[in-house]
């Protein structure tokens, strides 16, 4: 496998990842996919230079956007077990680990 090969795949999976993480999505996006040209023809300084200017703007972005609390969870799926009996559920689930 080449450095470059290599290099793509990997910048392929971190990309994946971060879209993940913030939620984007592969919808097809004229603005995004022309912007992404145009970064593409910098040179590598201007394309850091772009990224600390972004970094810096988006920072105070997320600073001001509401914080979650795991709590908001509390409750979620609950009915799902309503009519388990607790008991059997773990007798089954442990049985099933020895085949």
């Amino acid at each position: 496998m080449s450095h470059t090969h290599a290099a793509v795949r990997w910048r392929s999976g971190h990309e994946e990842r971060y879209r993940v993480v913030i939620g984007m999505s592969d919808t097809p996006n004229q603005g995004y996919d022309r912007a992404r040209r145009s970064v593409q023809a910098l040179g590598p300084a201007d394309q850091l230079r772009l990224i600390a200017e972004l970094v810096g703007r988006l920072s105070g972005e997320l600073d001001r956007q509401p914080r979650r609390s795991l709590l908001e969870l509390q409750g979620l799926g609950k009915g799902i077990w309503q009519g388990i009996d607790v008991d059997e559920y773990l007798r089954r689930e442990r049985s099933s680990w020895n085949g």
